[in-house]
């Protein structure tokens, strides 16, 4: 709760220019700093759900205090690495919370997904600052792991309702699968900042596919109701295999709520949202990146940007820019992408294509299309297409390829996915 409410104190000082309770957080981790390092007071020595470790850094980045970003190294620094924590609790064992080994020495992601991802959060923060490689080559190695081995289609992680966790290497259950929205919306952010210190669009393409997939799913197209978890398949019928008994095997629920009895998956949207355009661009001392195709207008260090596009829906993207020295632009070439033009000269390295830039100049992306279809899902650019109905009737959904084709043929299936793409982009 600390980490989510020092958070809040940093977004409400950067929007209004308030202190009052960003000074009661700075109290509040001075305190933790008293009992955790100075006192070693604290029954443990560190927390169980990381989040702090992550909020300690933005304290520091808006405070300039650098003793908040050394707690958030002390934090990191003794997670799975001490002989105190390792607390084991309903049944959890202690790679529930990531304990069972030291953040240098992790090679996969394990237990929680929401609480691993937050610490792979922190690690790659704490890299960054500290410049440490041995940690960035922990965090490397943890996000191959997820998006090669344990990730959705949708971008979604966690195999399993027991622990809300990842399992092992390729256990992807479709219809009991957890993928959580918060743990979609966790690896935006841990994906986020692997940018900062790898320019490279693998981490781009998985913010990407889970924003479009395993974050909005989670929403309902008005915004008022909600899926905690995202599994790719749900059928009614099948759920109640278990005639003879009152209890029976878990599935997740078949459609959306307004509330929760855990309701942290909505305010997560709203940090997201009210955040996307961090997860837009970035800058370097001589390069403007563009992570992702978003309408949106920005200025930094002397350059001023304008992007337009109907992306997904459609894959074009003109990006005006004005820049008073000479720059580079590097804009990000999507993974699933086969071809596209630009009206400038370009390099690609990493996923990314670099252009030269000076002055008022408007560059010019066109082709960022693919379309494909399986018999269980369509793709649309970065977007996946389920088939989503609240009927009883699920039979229809079991088609073959060409089924699923004559479907999103049909005139008015196709409006319907160009008015939900439209909205998107």
């Amino acid at each position: 709760c600390a980490g989510h409410l020092m958070e809040a104190a940093v977004a409400y000082y950067e929007a209004t220019g308030k202190k009052a309770f960003l000074d009661a957080m700075c109290k509040y981790a001075d305190y933790i700093e008293k009992v955790f390092v100075k006192d070693k007071s604290a029954k443990f020595i560190t927390p169980g759900h990381p989040e702090i470790e992550l909020a300690l850094v933005k304290m520091y980045e808006v405070t300039g205090e650098k003793r908040y970003l050394d707690l958030s190294k002390f934090f990191v620094d003794n997670h799975g690495d001490n002989d105190v924590d390792g607390l084991v609790y309903n049944g959890c064992r202690i790679t529930y919370n990531q304990d069972e080994c030291a953040v240098r020495d992790r090679k996969t992601a394990e237990g929680h997904c929401v609480r691993a991802l937050y610490l792979f959060c922190a690690m790659a923060d704490i890299a960054y600052y500290y410049d440490d490689k041995e940690l960035f080559a922990a965090a490397e190695r943890c996000f191959e792991n997820i998006v090669n081995k344990r990730m959705y289609i949708t971008g979604a992680t966690g195999s399993t309702c027991h622990g809300e966790s990842f399992t092992i290497d390729y256990d992807l259950p479709n219809r009991d699968a957890y993928a959580e929205t918060c743990a979609s919306i966790a690896l935006c952010m841990f994906a986020n900042r692997m940018i900062k210190l790898n320019p490279d669009g693998k981490y781009g393409d998985a913010v990407e596919r889970a924003l479009y997939n395993g974050v909005l799913s989670g929403i309902s197209m008005d915004g008022k109701s909600f899926f905690y978890e995202n599994p790719l398949t749900i059928d009614p019928d099948f759920n109640n295999v278990n005639t003879c008994t009152d209890g029976g095997k878990r599935f997740p629920i078949t459609q959306r709520k307004e509330v929760f009895d855990c309701s942290c998956c909505p305010p997560n949207v709203i940090r997201l949202i009210a955040n996307i355009g961090d997860y837009m661009y970035s800058y370097n001392d001589d390069t403007v990146f563009v992570h992702q195709y978003i309408n949106s207008e920005t200025s930094q260090d002397g350059i001023n940007i304008k992007q337009e596009t109907k992306y997904p829906a459609n894959g074009d993207v003109i990006i005006t820019v004005n820049a008073k020295t000479q720059k580079q632009l590097a804009f990000r070439v999507p993974y699933w992408c086969t071809s596209f033009t630009v009206n400038k000269a370009y390099k690609i390295e990493k996923g990314y294509a670099y252009v030269d830039i000076s002055g008022d100049e408007k560059i010019v992306i066109e082709g960022y299309v693919k379309e494909c279809a399986n018999a269980i899902y369509t793709y649309k650019n970065s977007v996946l297409g389920l088939l989503e109905t609240v009927s009883q009737d699920y039979s229809n959904l079991n088609l073959n390829a060409a089924d699923i084709q004559q479907k999103l043929n049909d005139p008015e299936n196709m409006e319907l996915l160009r008015n939900v793409l439209t909205k998107l982009g």
